[in-house]
C-alpha cells in the first residue's frame, strides 16, 4: 500500500470519527423530548439505506456470480441469524420506567458490536482503496449514510 493511500484512509478514518462524535454530541444537546422523537425516524433511515443497498444494489451481482438459489438462501438465512440474535440478545421492549435489569448489558453488546462493525469498515475502506482509488470516497460515504443516524439512536438510546 503506499504512503498516500494509508494518508487517505486514516484520514478518512479520522474525520469519520469525528463526526460521528461531533453528531452524536451535537444529538444529544437536543431535549429528551426531540431526541426521543427523533430516533424512530434516524433509525428507519439507516435500516432503509442498508435494505437499499443491500438488496437492490449487491444481490442483483450475487445472484449474477452465484445463482438464484444460494443468493437468496443467503440472504434469508442472515436474515433470520441476525433475528435470533436481535431477539436474544436485545430486546428493546420494556415497560418499566428507568432502568431494567434485564437491558443493563445492552451498553456493553452495543460498544462490542461497534468495534467490530468499525474494524470490518476499515477492512473494506482498505479494500476498496486496493482495487481503485476512487472509491475510497464513495465507500467511505455509503458508509457513512448508514453509519451515523444509528450510531446517534443508539447513543440517545444510551443517554
Amino acid at each position: 500500500m503506499s504512503q498516500s493511500a494509508l494518508t487517505w484512509i486514516l484520514g478518512f478514518a479520522i474525520l469519520g470519527s469525528v463526526g460521528a462524535i461531533g453528531g452524536a454530541a451535537l444529538f444529544l444537546m437536543f431535549p429528551k423530548s426531540v431526541r426521543e422523537r427523533l430516533v424512530p425516524f434516524l433509525v428507519s433511515y439507516a435500516t432503509g439505506t442498508l435494505l437499499g443497498a443491500s438488496l437492490l444494489g449487491l444481490l442483483p451481482h450475487a445472484i449474477e456470480q452465484g445463482g438464484l438459489l444460494p443468493s437468496l438462501s443467503s440472504v434469508l438465512a442472515g436474515l433470520i441469524i441476525f433475528f435470533v440474535l436481535e431477539r436474544f440478545l436485545i430486546w428493546r421492549h420494556c415497560h418499566r420506567e428507568g432502568s431494567c435489569e434485564v437491558h443493563g448489558t445492552a451498553g456493553q453488546l452495543i460498544l462490542v458490536g461497534d468495534a467490530l462493525h468499525n474494524f470490518v469498515d476499515g477492512a473494506v475502506i482498505v479494500a476498496a482503496v486496493q482495487c481503485h482509488n476512487s472509491g475510497l470516497f464513495g465507500g467511505k460515504f455509503s458508509l457513512h449514510r448508514t453509519r451515523r443516524p444509528r450510531s446517534w439512536s443508539s447513543s440517545a438510546d444510551r443517554g
